[in-house]
Parts: structure tokens; sequence; C-alpha cells
């Protein structure tokens, strides 16, 4: 039972008396209660609505009374009572004393491990009944607990190194550095990499006053900045204030999604977890507190004022004292918090928390050297590049009188981002010490890559991307002294065509600059260019994608199962709609209980049956094996070794959707896989190996789609799970989640509600799957006429095609047209009055599962079993 934390203070009138405890004291509260009902007619400004409010005191008093908005003259025989404002932990209790109480659940199992503890100013349980009438010992309350963040347990982890360091605009990757010091080990003997000495670091002095950690803390924002193709664009990726983004997958509005951070993890080695803010607020502070006990500091968004406007600003923590949160936070908290010893200290943490990135611990690094320059290729190689450069230099053929001061700002703005982010790009590049140049032993590419980096970005007097883009803030006349921005003497600037031509010739170099590192590193990746990276893949792959979401394939393990049959040279009869069809997919609708878990069809859940269902349709046997850290080498040799005999292997992969993949090829670093409408070999994460194996005897396809169609009474009434309903059940659940409410206690903002890779396809887990599964099943109607073709015995057919074409035809195109369809919004679902249509609609479709039973009930005798 988790309470509300909530804040409150109390003007109360009423009356109060002494409870003797050594007797049943029922009558007593009755006939205070009563005479407070009496009296209410003489009480001014009671608050509404009215509700009987007791407060049980320590020392056996106990008051009864009502609210009231403002302090007025009561009659004699009633008190006025103000309580100061405090914290409260808000219950729901239906019987006295099982929640509140010296032996309520609220004391004895709560309050010991929440982090709070009893405000001790104000002692004593607050109930507060629905109206003035039902207030008896069975009729059910809120139960009020005064607390107070515990104050017993404070710490603070020390020397964690305050950002920026250096240049260091983005706050995200800024604080992110910090924070990852003490996890990842580092500290001040730890040996720093000096690129420009291309040695470790001898305390020279030409780092200025910067002590080792400071040195480290700048590295790790080269890295991080640059891993993550941050370093390659013309903006940031949470800068609202742009037309469009240089960068893959961003879109204004873009704040940090989780595979976003992910994939920084995953380069990191670490473990982790996400809190956005409408967790409860007393687990926030218990997963906080516990990270800094543990001497990892948590990257956090607290509010405050960031170098992009909106909720941008992050801080880290770095401590917790009397409740508040202190830490690091580059003066962004500067008109919230208060500073001791250079940390800011923020009591009221719950008004502007917004969310946490708490780091749980370390794992195998998942994103590999070649990951990271492929990442940088995609950045590159944006079609915004293109557009931007054509763009910029259209400005400036059209400047005139009144937009020269609009332009030169243009100008600027996007200068401050290269000038800045190549640079950390290039020092990351250089040095052989670092998280990007850990990834691989390939000395000579690693100087190779050096090399280029150093002399497109950084190098003095080479056309680098550093000096020109200085070279055109001083065209604009920008510098330090005056503030890095434009003055009114740039817009006169821009109106000489001498300047202009000058400011379009050096941004053109650039965008040649950044053309050059994408071609050496596309040839690298490609294996051109003396790159020392041999590939295997395997030859004459399938030139098709595997599936196609237009024709409704949507469910991507059959067409790994297809795309494998034509791999090993099998009969074109073996395709999608197939393996759609005797895995039970295409005749199974599936609910899953939990919303924060998409589900996407049987196989997706039930993959162990619907693997064997496949392999033995078309006669091969097979190995399912889930990836671990001990087993991890071993599967790695074996994926080679399919490879090595033209044999692809099928991979789950570790994606929002959980997809399915065919391993084809393989480098010294990683395996290359073909996925989803996908013709071009990329690497991907797994969870789950499917490797294929002898050839058995293969039933007829006869024989196959017969026992399919057989089976669907068995698939229709599967037994529900803790976690999964099926069949008519499974319609029945997903209408009910839609009218029952369960959604409203989620704020429309929720990442519930945005977990599908298309930001238009909202409440995707509750709603848009289970609808995209009803449509994609339409596709039973073609499997059961191919059965009727191959088994013409099973006349029965002929009743259930129109069945199918009502439930997954008609029952869709209803569906799809009601509230959006597969963009559900949130304020929709969480209205269960708005959803009742649908959810009636749901039900009807569902019920057409009856009437397909109904039919091989009546006739066939004895249906195969799963």
């Amino acid at each position: 039972m988790k309470p509300e934390i909530m804040k409150k203070e109390f003007l109360l009138v009423g009356l109060e008396t002494q409870i003797d405890f050594s007797k049943d004291f029922s009558k007593t509260l009755e006939d205070l209660r009563e005479t407070l009902r009496q009296n209410l007619n003489q009480i001014p400004n009671m608050s509404a609505p009215v509700r009987m409010v007791g407060f049980w005191q320590p020392d056996g008093c106990y008051f009864t009374g009502v609210e009231v908005s403002e302090e007025a003259p009561v009659p004699k025989d009633l008190i006025v009572k103000a309580l100061p404002e405090s914290l409260f932990a808000k219950f729901r209790e239906e019987k006295r004393g099982t929640v509140g109480g010296p032996g309520g659940y609220a004391y004895n199992q709560w309050l010991p491990e929440s982090g709070f503890r009893v405000n001790e100013e104000l002692p004593g349980d607050f109930e507060i009944f629905d109206d003035m009438e039902h207030c008896d010992e069975d009729d059910g309350c809120d139960i009020l607990i005064p607390i107070r963040p515990n104050t017993f347990n404070q710490k603070q982890i020390r020397g964690v190194v305050p950002f920026p360091c250096d240049a260091e605009s983005d706050s995200f990757f800024g604080a992110l550095a910090s924070a990852l010091l003490p996890i990842l080990g580092y500290s001040e003997e730890t040996p720093y990499w000096c690129p420009p000495k291309a040695a470790y670091c001898i305390g020279c002095g030409g780092c200025g006053d910067k002590t080792t950690l400071q040195k480290h803390q700048l590295s790790v924002y080269h890295a991080l900045l640059t891993a993550t193709g941050t370093a390659f664009g013309f903006d940031y990726p949470e800068d609202d204030e742009v037309d469009c983004h240089s960068f893959e997958d961003v879109e204004i509005g873009w704040r940090w999604p989780d595979a976003f951070i992910g994939y920084i993890m995953g380069f990191a080695g670490l473990t982790w977890k996400r809190i956005m803010r409408d967790a409860d607020q007393s687990e926030i502070y218990k997963a906080i507190t516990a990270s800094i006990d543990r001497g990892y500091p948590v990257l956090a968004r607290l509010g405050g004022h960031g170098v992009f406007p909106g909720e941008t600003a992050w801080q880290v923590v770095t401590g917790y004292k009397d409740g508040a949160l202190c830490g690091l936070d580059a003066n962004s908290l500067s008109e919230t918090a208060a500073y001791s010893d250079g940390l800011f200290l923020l009591q009221n943490w719950q008004d502007s928390f917004i969310d946490a990135v708490i780091i749980t611990g370390h794992q195998e690094k998942s994103v590999t050297y070649m990951d990271v320059l492929d990442r940088i290729i995609r950045t590159l190689s944006h079609p915004s590049h293109a557009k931007l450069e054509n763009d910029i230099m259209a400005k400036l053929d059209a400047v005139t009188p009144e937009n020269a001061e609009e332009t030169a700002m243009m100008m600027c703005g996007i200068t401050g981002v290269p000038i800045e982010a190549r640079w950390h790009a290039a020092e990351a590049f250089c040095s052989m010490d670092n998280m990007i140049s850990c990834l691989t032993e390939e000395q000579a590419l690693k100087s190779r890559l050096s090399d280029l980096f150093f002399k497109k970005y950084i190098a003095d007097h080479n056309d680098e991307t550093h000096g020109v883009c200085w070279k055109i803030w001083r065209l604009l006349g920008v510098g330090p002294e005056t503030g890095y921005w434009i003055t009114p003497e740039a817009a006169k600037r821009l109106l000489n065509p001498e300047t202009r031509n000058e400011i379009k010739r050096l941004f053109r170099i650039v965008f040649d600059n950044d053309r050059a590192v994408l071609a050496e590193l596309t040839a690298v990746c490609k294996g051109g260019g003396g790159d020392p990276v041999p590939k295997k893949m395997i030859p004459n792959l399938p030139a098709h994608p595997m599936i196609s979401n237009m024709a409704g394939q949507n469910y991507w393990l059959n067409g790994c199962m297809a795309y494998l049959m034509e791999c090993l040279g099998e009969s074109p009869d073996y395709d999608y709609w197939f393996f759609s069809g005797v895995t039970g997919d295409s005749f199974l609708q599936v609910y899953g209980k939990n919303p924060e878990q998409m589900v996407l069809c049987y196989s997706d859940i039930m993959t162990d049956t619907a693997l064997k269902k496949a392999f033995d349709a078309c006669g091969y046997g097979y190995a399912y094996d889930k990836i671990t850290e001990g087993n991890r080498e071993m599967l790695g040799k074996r994926i080679r070794e399919s490879i090595d005999r033209n044999i692809p292997v099928i991979a789950r992969v570790e994606n929002t959707f959980r997809s399915f993949a065919v391993i084809c090829g393989y480098d010294a670093e990683r395996f290359y896989s073909i996925m989803g409408e996908e013709t071009t070999p990329a690497a991907y994460s797994y969870s789950n190996l499917i490797f294929v194996g002898d050839k058995k005897e293969q039933p007829a396809l006869a024989v196959a789609y017969k026992d399919a169609v057989l089976a669907v009474p068995a698939l229709m009434t599967i037994q529900e799970t803790e976690d999964y309903s099926f069949g008519e059940k499974a319609f029945i659940d997903w209408a009910e989640s839609l009218e029952d409410g369960r959604y409203q206690k989620y704020p429309a903002e929720s990442k519930l509600f945005h977990t599908h890779g298309d930001p238009s396809f909202t409440c995707w887990n509750m709603h848009g799957t289970y609808l995209c599964m009803l449509g994609t099943n339409l596709c039973a109607v073609d499997f059961l006429k191919k059965a009727y073709e191959f088994n013409t015995e099973l006349t029965f057919i002929e009743q259930l095609l129109p069945i199918y074409e009502k439930q997954c035809g008609k029952g869709f195109m209803e569906l799809i047209g009601m509230e959006g369809g597969f963009s559900l919004p949130p304020e929709a679902i969480r209205d269960s009055a708005r959803m009742k249509p649908v959810s009636d609609a749901i039900k009807k479709a569902g019920s057409y599962c009856g009437d397909i039973l109904k039919v091989f009930e009546q006739e066939i005798s004895e249906p195969v079993s799963l």
C-alpha cells in the first residue's frame, strides 16, 4: 500500500475530549460528533465538501471538527485549532486501526522503510471521513500521518568534479561526465593521457591549473559527446529553438529518450534505471539515497534554468541531508536552492523533480568501436546537413538592411556548435587512452583516425574547423569580449558583400571537412583504404526485406523463419504467411496485463511453443539459447561457425519491440543482421539466439496446414496466466482496461503512453498493439483458404471465413476509426466514459471467438492439441 505524499495545513473548528482507553469509548466519540453536527449551522466559512475530521493526539485527547477556510468567531462550546503546514502520508483505511494508530500498517511497516519519520511538531493521526454522517468504525476514511524526512541518515559523496570544466555547453553530458568519474573508478591517481603531448600527463602546466580529475572529466565529456554522434551536429538535440535538428531520430521536443541513454550505458558498460516524476515521492527519495549510500552520484533534472529553454538543465546529486538533495548544478538552481561548500542544497526538490538516471551496476560493454563509427557516419550523412549548408548560402545571398541582424544571429549561433563540438570530437579520437580508444586494440586504425580528426578539426593553420569557425566569428565581430554573441556591429558587417562572400567560403570549408571525415569513416567501415578489420558475410543473401508492414506482415519471427528457409534453399511455400499460420499467430488475440510491457503477438510471448510449431512444420531441428555472461563467448563462436557454413542465425534483438533479426555476417568485433524491412546488414544487441538444426522428415504441406487449422480451438482456449490472457478473454480484458479507470492514475505526459518509436502512435502498449494484432490476423482468411485447397474435406472452413472477416476485417475497421485508432490520445484513454464505445466495439469483435469455437465443436470431434 503506497500512500500519497502531500503538504497540508489545517484550520479546524470543533470540540475535543480526553479518552479513557480502559473503557469502550465508541459512545464518547459518537456523542462528540453529534454535538458537532448540531452546531454546524453556527460555524462560518466551512470548506466544501464538509467532512468530519478527527485528530488523535498522543496524550489521549481526541479532537473532532470541520475544516474552515478562514478564522472567525465561533460558539463558546467550540474551539479553533490552527495547525501548521506539514508533510503528510495519506492512506485509505476501510476499518479503524488497520492503517493508523500504534499497531497499524503506516507506523509498523511503511514508515521504517520510507525514508521519513514522524513530524514531532505535529504528533498524532488525522482521520478524514467522507462526509459528516458515516463515521463509524467500519466506514472508510482517509488517514493522514504527519511526517518529515529522516534526518538521521545523511551522506555526501566527496570529490565529484563540478561541471562545466571547460567549453561544455551541454549540461546533460557535463553532468553525466562528472557523475561517471567515481562510478568508473577515476581518481587523482588515475593516469591521464595528454593528446597534445601524445603521452601520459607529467604536470607540465599546459592545461593551466586543472586537476587530474578535472582533466578526466573533460576527457569523458569528449568521449560521450563523440560516441553519441552529438559532436557532429550543428545544434544540440534538446535545443527547441532550431527549425530542425541535424541528427537521426531527433525531433523538436526531444528529451533524452531511454534508447539514447541505453546506448550511452552500453558504451560505458553500466546498468541503469530511470525514475520519472509520476513515481511515488518516497520511492524516488529512497532510490536516490540508496545510490548515494553506494557511492554512485545520481544524474537528475530538478528544474532550474539551463542553456536551452524548457526542462533541459541537468544536475548531479551527490548527497542528501534532512530530506533535501545536494550536489552540483552549474548554477542552474541558483533561483531555488541554497549553496554551501560549492554544492546546491535543494529543500523542496519534490516540487520541481522531473526525472533521474540511476546507475545500478556494471556490465559488459555492448557498444563496439565500429558501432561508434557507424553512429558518427549516420549523423554526418544526415540530410539536414546538406540542407543547412544550402540555407546558409541562400541567407547570405539575401542579406538586406532589414534582415541583416537576424542573419548575423543565425550565423553566430550555427558557428557556436562546431567550433566547440568538433574540438571535442578531435580530442576524443586523438587520445590513446579514453572511453572510445579502449574499445579496440587496432593501433593502426586508431592512429589513422587520430590523424584524420586532428587535421580536419583542430590542427592550427590547416583550414581546420575550429580555426575556421573562429574566423567566421571574428568577421561578425564576435569573441569573448562580446560574450560570444553579436553586437549591432555584426549587422553592419554583413551588409558588406566581401564579408558575406568570405563567410560563405569559410562555411564551405566547415562542411567540406565534415565530408572528408565522413568519406574516411565510410571507407573504414566498408573495409577500404587499408581497413585492418575483415568481414565475413553469407553470399547471395535474398535481396528483398524479410517482412512488409504495408502487406500486414507484422510478426517478425515468421519473417525470419521464411528468410531462413530461403537461405537454406527450401521451397517458397515456406513463406511468412505459412509460418504466421502454423505458429498460431494469425489465429489468436493475446493481451498483456502489465501496461509497461509491449505485447506484439503469440510468438512474442510464447516463443518456445511457437518455435517448436514452426520448425516441426518445415521439418528441422533447432536450438533456442538465452545469452548469459557464462555462454556469450561460446555462442559467439557458434554463430561464426554457422555463418562460415553460410547458414544464418535468428536472434532476438534488445530493442523496444524485442524484435527478431537474422544474423548473416560478422567481423572481429560484432555480428551483422538483417531486420524488418531493412536490406543492409547492421549491428544490434541480442538476448536470445535460434540455431537451425538437422533436417528431419518433412511433413507434407497439406498436413502442416491441416494440423495448424485443427489446433485453433486449443489456441483460443489457452488458460489465462498471471501475465497474459488469450482468445475471447484477451478481448474482454482489453475492453475492460479501457473502461475501469486504471489509466487515470497516470498523468497525460507519462512515458507509459509514449512507448512506440513513432511519436504519433500513442497509448501503444495498452491499445495500439492489440488493435494492430486484430487487423494483422485478417491474414487467417488466406491461410484457411490455402488449407482448404490442400484438404478439401475440411468443408467447415467455408463457415469460418466470414466469421474471421467480420472479426478481423470489419471489427478492425470499426475500431481504427474510433478515437484516433493507433493514435489514441492519452487524455482519451484516461476518460472511462469516453472509452465506453471503444470498449463495446472490442467486446463485439471478441464475441466472434465463440462463433469460431462453435463451428469447430460442431464439425471436429478431436481437435489437435498444442
